[in-house]
Parts: structure tokens; sequence; C-alpha cells
């Protein structure tokens, strides 16, 4: 008796991991069929503090106060929803972009080879979807949480960013500025602005 339960439990483990692994290499993190909006800040619409979202769980500080959007990205296992926030002033453009996987990959932690495709669909999306070469990437981690930086450029501009695996959440962080931009720090405050916060669902209408 004990002998099959450990060997159903096993398969359950399995069959789980390779979900997982299936839902994560179905797509990429932001998806060709979404439609990003950013609103050009103005004179006056500057945030005295950083902006944040408890529905999504993180704060960072952004120019002024972003747009929110949503679209879906389908996979073989059902939906996701992409939440992607984004505003832009002086030829820069500030984004942080999220996505829940709990509803796709049941049980626990996501397994670290899911965690590994995740990261590589994220850093995928962000370079096809700005054109950007080059890449060079770098471990990284914010306290407990895994990710990687990215660096990129092209003849025009460059860009900067990072991923994280926060639980079965990921949050995209990113940055592109014109190659001549005055201030290259501008990046820095940005990026390490970013920190993840509790996550509250809004009040039913």
């Amino acid at each position: 008796m004990v002998r099959r339960f450990v060997l159903l439990l096993s398969i359950a483990i399995f069959l789980c991991g390779t979900a997982a692994f299936l839902v994560a290499r179905s797509f990429t993190f932001v998806s060709d069929s979404a439609t990003p909006q950013s609103v050009v800040c103005k004179t006056g619409d500057v945030l005295k503090s950083d902006f944040e979202s408890v529905e999504d769980g993180f704060a960072a500080a952004f120019p002024c106060t972003p747009v929110r959007t949503t679209s879906t990205a389908s996979t073989p296992f059902g939906n996701i929803t992409i939440v992607r926030y984004e505003s832009e002033v002086d030829g820069v453009n500030y984004a942080v972009s999220f996505v829940d996987y709990a509803n796709l990959v049941p049980g626990g932690e996501l397994p670290a080879l899911v965690i590994n495709f995740i990261i590589d669909g994220a850093k995928r999306g962000v370079l096809r979807s700005a054109h950007m070469d080059n890449p060079t990437y770098t471990d990284i981690k914010l306290g407990n949480y895994i990710g990687q930086s990215i660096l990129a450029s092209n003849a025009e501009q460059t860009l900067r960013g990072n991923v994280y695996i926060v639980g079965k959440s990921t949050y995209q962080i990113v940055l592109t500025l014109p190659n001549d931009y005055h201030d290259p720090s501008t990046a820095d405050k940005f990026l390490n602005s970013f920190r993840v916060v509790d996550r509250q669902k809004p009040p039913s209408n």
C-alpha cells in the first residue's frame, strides 16, 4: 500500500512538472498579440513617490502614473493574462509586465527547469518586441527572488531590463532610452526602484 502511494505520488509529481515544462515552452512572456500602450508624461504629472499596484503586487519609480493594459496569450493548458504598466517621458520608455502562472501550474513551487524556460521566454519576448541586438545577460537576485538582467541595443536605443520569478509569477522591468540620452543613471534608478509588495484583490463592484 505504501509503495503504491509513493509510486502514484511520483507519477503525479512527474506529470505536474511535465505540464509546467510544456506551459513554459508554449509562449514567450510578452505575447505577439499584446498591444501595449504608454502614457506620455506631461508637466505636473510627475509622481512624488513610487507608483504602487497592490493588485499586481509591485512598486516602481515611474515618472508619472503608468497606463495599465492587459492581453491574453494561449497555451495548450489554457489562457494566461499578461498585465503591462507603461509610461514615457523625454523619449525614455518605462515598463513593468506581470504574469501569474498559478492557474496553469499545479502543485507547489515551480521546478527549476520550468523557471529557466520562463526566464528565457521573457528575454526573447523583450528583445523581439524592442528589435534589439547583441544581448548580454547576468544572473541577479532581488532578496530571495532569482532573475536575470538584460542589456541590449540597436543603432538608436539601449534597452536595460530585469526579469524576476516571484512564486508562480514573473515580473519584467524594462527601460528603453535613446543612445545619446543625457542621464544614463536613469536606468539604474528605475530598475533599482522595483520592489515586490503584498498582492490584494481589487474590491468587487
